[in-house]
């Protein structure tokens, strides 16, 4: 089940892109947290929105908040994914999906990934 308004945060850790392990709730500790998961790192959709991310991030930090991306996948891959997309925030790998059950992340269906049909 996913988390609710006023649920506490799992506690976990992940590996970052270089392979050091980070606490998740440092990242909040000093400032709020826009914290997104994304399918994986080949994913043209996650690539997309890590690329808005990547571009509104100015916006972010003005109110005030840390941005931080978890990514199914193993360091390497979510390095080379960070690189790629020349990605400014701290992204974690979650290869063994722990942050997405520890936070209740559903997994996705193809209806989501195409959308809805009309007409």
């Amino acid at each position: 089940m996913p988390l609710q308004l006023g649920d506490a945060a799992p506690t976990l850790s992940l590996p970052n892109y270089t392979g050091a392990s980070v606490e998740i709730s440092s990242l909040w500790r000093e400032r709020p947290l826009v914290l997104v998961f994304v399918r994986h790192a080949g994913c043209p959709l996650c690539r997309a929105h890590s690329a808005e991310l990547r571009d509104e991030r100015d916006q972010f930090e003005a109110a005030g908040a840390n941005v931080a991306l978890i990514a199914m996948g193993n360091p390497s891959q979510v390095s080379q994914f960070r690189e790629f997309n020349h990605l400014p925030f701290e992204c974690l790998a979650d290869e063994k999906q722990i942050a997405y059950k520890a936070y209740g992340i559903p997994r996705g269906n193809m209806s989501q990934i195409a959308g809805p049909v009309f007409g």
